[in-house]
């Protein structure tokens, strides 16, 4: 899946795309980072048994084109090992850590 999103007007949020993780479950906690700090937040959350969802949220006064960056999409239970995704230009599952 390719991920370069257009250009996001202020004060709007969009879902960039989806992330297969396995095992990845409902409830799981999630954490995304980019790999550029461009004043958007970054966020994602389990929506169906090994899917995270990625969406992007502008919250300043001005539109904003991200372009292509890497980002890293983790997701665990608390007492368990995260599972580890990264998304460039596209979304690809890694080796598990």
């Amino acid at each position: 899946m390719t991920i370069d999103p257009a250009s996001l007007a202020a004060n709007s949020s969009t879902t960039i795309g989806t992330v297969t993780i396995n095992p990845a479950a409902v409830g799981d906690q999630v954490k995304v980072e980019m790999g550029v700090d461009t004043g958007l937040l970054v966020t994602g959350y389990v929506g169906a048994a090994n899917t995270v969802t990625i969406r992007l949220t502008n919250p300043t006064s001005g539109p904003v084109d991200l372009g292509s960056t890497i980002s890293l999409c983790a997701c665990g239970r608390n007492t368990g090992v995260p599972h580890i995704a990264s998304a460039g230009i596209g979304f690809r599952q890694c080796s598990q850590r």
